[in-house]
């Protein structure tokens, strides 16, 4: 949990600094959610609605599974997908593999993976200049996952 809350304050910290101006000459607004996954299999979405003028838009997905896997994809609100992170944990020692890549490469990106026994553990983070304006969704889809999973969006 502490882990959680540093990585949350970290995340809007460097919204903060990204943007390049003051608290008081911006509107910034962020969300997130958060899932204690028990051999979950039902998907998950995660709605971001950015309204126009937007000048930036930051995803990110953070996930560790002990068992089960997850793909997580960003779609723009025309349905164009942006980004993945897929994982897999097969709860067995040593066998567990993670991975994250870009299906669009115009924009941010940071990712990271770890190996640890038996589980996978990685995130995912996209920043996007100038968001069309409409609902971006995260569209989680889960097989046996056991783990938690964390989505958070800020936009200013």
């Amino acid at each position: 949990m502490k882990l959680n809350l540093l990585l949350l304050a970290s995340f809007f910290a460097l919204i903060s600094q990204v943007s390049g101006q003051t608290a008081t000459s911006q509107e910034q607004t962020n969300v997130s959610q958060s899932y204690d996954l028990e051999d979950d299999s039902q998907d998950k979405e995660f709605l971001i609605q950015v309204n126009p003028g937007t000048s930036r838009l930051i995803i990110r997905v953070q996930a560790e599974l002990k068992s089960g896997s997850l793909e997580a994809l960003i779609y723009h609100p025309e349905g164009r997908k942006d980004g993945q992170l897929s994982l897999v944990a097969d709860g067995s020692e040593g066998k567990s593999k993670s991975s994250s890549h870009s299906i669009n490469d115009k924009d941010q990106e940071t990712k990271s993976k770890v190996k640890v026994k038996g589980r996978a553990k990685g995130n995912f983070e996209k920043q996007f200049s100038d968001p069309e304006p409409g609902t971006w969704t995260v569209k989680v889809k889960l097989t046996h996952a056991e783990g938690q999973l964390e989505m958070m969006a800020g936009q200013n």
